[in-house]
Formats: C-alpha cells, structure tokens, sequence
C-alpha cells in the first residue's frame, strides 16, 4: 500500500539543528514536503507525560521530529518561528505498510 498517494499538499519542514552561540535555537533550512494535512483537535500524550490538544495533524512519508516546524504551504524563512502559521512538532508516530517498507509518519502539533 503506498500511503503517499495521498499525500496531495505541500508543507514546509524545519527540523532543530541546535542552538547558535547566543543559546538561541537554529533550524535546518526549510524543506518542501509533500503530506496530508488535517485541521483537527485531537488529545494526545506528549512525551514528557503532558496531556495536549492538537490543532493540526500532518501524514508525511519521511520521518520528522518533535520540536520541528510544519507549515501548510511553501516558505523559504529561515527562522520558523518568525512564520505565524507555522505550527510546533509536538508528538510524532509512524506506522508501517503492509510489507515493512515503507512508513506513514504523523505529526501532531
């Protein structure tokens, strides 16, 4: 089964890439990704324990990380956080096809 076909949106991705001198946060450049994404509330268990409430949830075919950026659309801003639509990684999960081959990555923020 190959979960992408579905994946008809473009989103912006900013992995963390660590801190500058100044122990501010830095961010990968942005990468153009093709996904699924939902504007949906849906309760979930970080991982450090705290009950949230997402506001979007993204079905990517590439993993991401939580404390990475999303936005629905294209950007080439360095700084996600400067992006008022761009939406915080807060829990991520992955489930398998069918064959082990490929992985359907979800992102909730």
């Amino acid at each position: 089964m190959d979960f992408t076909r579905q994946h008809k949106q473009t989103v912006t991705y900013w992995a963390p890439a660590g801190t500058d001198f100044q122990g501010s946060a830095t961010w990968t450049a942005p990468a153009t990704l093709k996904a699924r994404w939902e504007n949906i509330a849906s309760q979930f268990q970080s991982p450090t324990g705290e009950i949230l409430v997402s506001k979007s949830i993204a079905y990517l075919g590439v993993p991401v990380v939580v404390g990475g950026y999303l936005l629905l659309g294209e950007s080439t801003v360095a700084d996600p956080t400067t992006v008022h639509e761009a939406n915080e990684i807060k829990q991520v999960g992955g489930v398998p096809d069918l064959g082990a081959m490929k992985q359907l990555t979800t992102a909730m923020m």
